[in-house]
């Protein structure tokens, strides 16, 4: 689900991505047209409820602080920050990460469950979380208590920002 400004989501995912974006045209709603902006959950329930999902069982990734929130607001089941956009400059990657993660913006204080440079790592992380809840796993728990494996994380390409300040360099 796009919230942004709408006719920008093709700038924002090249074809590289992989993602066709006239696939999902009913999930691309410009944030002008909701009601309120992040870090309220607007834009998260409404992106739920167009796929009849229940929160938790969703995924966001965020790059920005609000953005954070306003997932964590909304119980999303998993949030990832990501900081290899070209707006976040590279001297800024780590307090970036950082901020993404401390939920400064969530009601609960809830934030990234890890942050990551290379988007080609988001796939991995959702199919992880999509497989183990298929299989019932995470759920009842609190929203956004998923932990990934260190086999998982290990598996990464690039820098990968971990609770507790740690970071991780893959190749």
């Amino acid at each position: 689900f796009w919230s942004s400004f709408a006719p920008s989501l093709p700038l924002f995912l090249p074809p590289s991505f992989g993602i066709d974006t006239t696939s999902f045209p009913h999930l691309i709603t410009p944030s002008l047209l909701l009601n309120s902006f992040k870090p309220a959950p607007d834009v998260y329930l409404k992106a739920a409820a167009a796929e009849k999902c229940d929160p938790g069982d969703c995924v966001a990734v965020e790059d920005s602080g609000s953005g954070v929130g306003s997932a964590a607001n909304a119980g999303m089941g998993l949030i990832l920050g990501y900081v290899g956009a070209s707006h976040i400059p590279a001297n800024k990657k780590e307090s970036h990460a950082k901020m993404l993660m401390a939920g400064e913006k969530s009601d609960d204080g809830r934030g990234a469950v890890l942050v990551v440079e290379e988007f080609t790592n988001v796939a991995t992380l959702i199919n992880v979380f999509k497989v183990a809840r298929a299989k019932g796993e995470g759920k009842g728990g609190k929203p956004g208590a998923f932990v990934f494996s260190e086999e998982v994380i290990k598996g990464l390409k690039g820098r990968v920002w971990l609770p507790e300040g740690k970071v991780l360099v893959n190749n």
